[in-house]
């Protein structure tokens, strides 16, 4: 009776775009208690991934032949931004059958900087090509601020007395822009926008804003919360139904939701009126239904974001805004051409610092050509360190606010990000009003 036991080394295989083409050496041991000769076979289990470079030179295992030795590399013409997954069988003529596992991740880093918006003013298109020089090379600091201050909000300050610098990217928030909001509490007591403007343009920061979008008051009627235009972006605070908005079988709805777009637009257009360029990031989190955009399925949620999208370019003329999308779901996404940068926000366990390498590969399945990603939020800082090794080269990050920056991240991790080689802090941003666009 045959038998022959063999191991193979290596018997699992990840490669990126440091090494994917790179000749992989891969060697086959017969086992110190097998017995007799076994002749070998080698197959692919996809096959149109890998070439063999170096076939086995002698395809049987015995006591002379002890070790056979072959080599494999990736086919030329692979696409970037795709994880390929292969598997590499050596079945013995005894039926013993052993396995190569390969994982595969090209990243194409290399990134175009134009806008979606052919109108773009050169502020946003200097921003931009900034973004793109960076990925891939470098990771750019941010977080968010609860109360708006920016350098002199709490975050800000926690953060430079831990590592004497500054966050490159200020993360704002339109909620109290509301109209609901403002019905109740009136303007926001303090001036966010103004804010915004002096970090761009006396700080030297970079802006991004969010819009936790209160729905309009004629929808908050649930009474779960007891000041429910403080909630009203949660799908719980209200019972508005943008899937009847966009079907036109609620005009009173969708009048409601065009003032509530103009509402930010006046915002929005004080920053393009100081030139100041937005990575602006509407109607996060949809597919994960917690929030009223994203409440009444994928459908009109893009709808949603199309009129968003041809209500503040086209209607009102704002060609300061960088379009980050963070839908979060494949089914959720609008189309390239609404889109310029994927956001994921990545939210782990306290001092989780590790890449979430499978929130990054899901982002790169979104679009069919390379864009920016970034992680638009977490709570703990992934270490630069990992995020390199496994070829998960974010744009920017943004911790959330309040305790999230103390409580998710240890001091030491917080002076490692912001002093490390691969990671600009505000210090090292360059003066993005006059960064070359050749």
């Amino acid at each position: 009776e045959l038998y022959c036991d063999f191991t193979i080394s290596p018997s699992t295989i990840s490669l990126n775009n440091s090494n994917y083409d790179e000749k992989i050496d891969i060697t086959i041991t017969m086992t110190q208690n097998s017995a007799d000769i076994a002749g070998l076979e080698l197959n692919f289990e996809h096959g149109s991934i890998f070439e063999i470079t170096e076939p086995l030179k002698v395809n049987i295992l015995d006591r002379k032949n002890r070790k056979q030795a072959f080599s494999i590399k990736a086919r030329d013409g692979l696409s970037p931004r795709v994880v390929y997954e292969e598997r590499i069988y050596i079945t013995a003529d005894n039926d013993i059958r052993k396995w190569v596992d390969i994982e595969m991740v090209i990243v194409d880093y290399d990134v175009s900087d134009k806008l979606i918006n052919q109108e773009a003013t050169i502020e946003t298109k200097r921003l931009m090509k900034y973004l793109a020089d960076c990925y891939g090379e470098y990771i750019i600091t941010g977080q968010h601020q609860s109360s708006g201050l920016a350098k002199q909000s709490p975050e800000f300050m926690e953060i430079f007395n831990v590592t004497g610098k500054y966050p490159a990217l200020g993360h704002f928030d339109f909620k109290q822009y509301s109209p609901s909001w403002v019905e109740k509490e009136g303007d926001p007591k303090v001036p966010i926008v103004e804010n915004a403007i002096n970090w761009y343009n006396e700080e030297g920061g970079i802006v991004t804003f969010c819009w936790h979008w209160a729905a309009p008051s004629k929808f908050l009627t649930k009474t779960k919360y007891p000041e429910p235009w403080k909630e009203g972006f949660r799908t719980g605070a209200s019972d508005i139904d943008i899937a009847k908005i966009m079907k036109s079988e609620d005009e009173e709805g969708y009048e409601l939701i065009i003032k509530d777009i103009d509402a930010i637009a006046l915002q929005l257009k004080k920053l393009a009126d100081k030139n100041v360029p937005v990575l602006w990031r509407p109607l996060h989190e949809a597919s994960g239904g917690w929030f009223w955009w994203g409440a009444n399925g994928s459908e009109a949620y893009i709808e949603l974001w199309k009129l968003i999208y041809d209500r503040l370019v086209n209607y009102h003329g704002l060609n300061n805004l960088i379009w980050v999308w963070n839908g979060q779901d494949k089914s959720w996404y609008p189309g390239d051409g609404y889109v310029d940068i994927l956001g994921e926000d990545v939210y782990g366990p306290k001092y989780d610092y590790s890449s979430h390498t499978d929130r990054f590969r899901r982002a790169l399945a979104y679009s069919g050509i390379s864009k920016i990603i970034a992680y638009t939020e977490v709570g703990a800082i992934p270490d630069p360190d990992n995020l390199f090794k496994d070829n998960t080269i974010i744009s920017w990050f943004v911790p959330w606010g309040g305790s999230y920056i103390n409580d998710y991240n240890e001091n030491s991790m917080l002076q490692k990000v912001y002093n490390h080689k691969k990671v600009i802090t505000l210090d090292e941003v360059p003066d993005l009003k006059k960064y070359p666009l050749d």
